[in-house]
């Protein structure tokens, strides 16, 4: 691919060529997704509005700080998020758009 008269290798910009250590790794497969299909999982298992980060962890094998981090990668565009004043394991997720049904194969619902 050519961008703004450079080619660009494998997808990886020139950048990130010349510096391997600062490109930004995926975290789409291994986080984002498995806390997605587990947040609709639990939601439709126990017809419930919303889930705490706490259970998602339990539900798909990754700490409490990975589905913390999954879910304000996906906060928004995915699903809904809700701080409470305690730690990261307390919060709320709700609402999985239609987006995130699709991603993770689910729709129509």
């Amino acid at each position: 691919m050519i961008v703004k008269g450079v080619l660009e290798v494998g997808g990886v910009s020139p950048r990130a060529q010349r510096c391997p250590g600062r490109s930004v790794k995926s975290t789409w497969e291994h986080r984002d997704l498995p806390v997605l299909a587990a947040v609709i999982r639990l939601l439709d298992e126990t017809a419930t509005a919303q889930v705490r980060v706490s259970k998602v962890a339990e539900a798909c094998g990754l700490s409490i700080d990975e589905v913390a981090s999954a879910v304000e990668a996906l906060n928004g565009t995915y699903l809904a998020r809700q701080k409470t004043l305690g730690e990261a394991d307390s919060w709320v997720i709700s609402r999985p758009t239609d987006a995130a049904r699709r991603a993770v194969g689910q729709w129509p619902h």
